[in-house]
């Protein structure tokens, strides 16, 4: 984080953000430099994030990039002003839904009855399969020094 401060500081770099932090990474890195964003996996089917991550992030202004926002094919679920999604796709008509996707707006009700339909305490299994369940964001911590 040192090193990213003194790059924004020659100009040399705008924003600084992160990819799958702990909480303590979190932390420690956010008090060297504001951290601007964190990339997160954040959908119906992975909404650990709500417990730690989001309200953390609230409280220092940190936004969150959400990537497979659609739980993988799937629609995802609630999002506030400070989180932008980021579906991916590897067919030019899924951009264009996409983007078209922007003039649909959500209330309060229709996010409810998202929500509702897949409750964070059914949604089962790990996030990411084998040996990669160990490398999400609850074991990266980074050295100390």
């Amino acid at each position: 984080m040192g090193e990213l401060k003194k790059l924004v500081e020659e100009g040399k770099i705008k924003y600084i953000g992160l990819s799958e932090p702990s909480i303590d990474t979190i932390k420690r890195a956010h008090n060297v430099h504001p951290i601007t964003a964190l990339q997160m996996e954040y959908s119906l089917w992975t909404r650990e994030i709500e417990d730690e991550i989001l309200p953390l992030c609230r409280e220092l202004g940190i936004g969150i990039v959400a990537y497979s926002p659609l739980g993988r094919s799937f629609f995802g679920g609630k999002a506030g002003d400070d989180i932008a999604p980021i579906p991916g796709t590897t067919k030019v008509k899924n951009v264009i839904n996409n983007v078209g996707s922007l003039g649909l707006k959500l209330g309060e009700e229709d996010l409810k009855v998202i929500c509702d339909a897949v409750p964070v305490d059914e949604v089962s299994g790990k996030r990411a399969m084998g040996i990669l369940s160990e490398y999400t964001w609850k074991f990266a911590n980074t050295p100390l020094k």
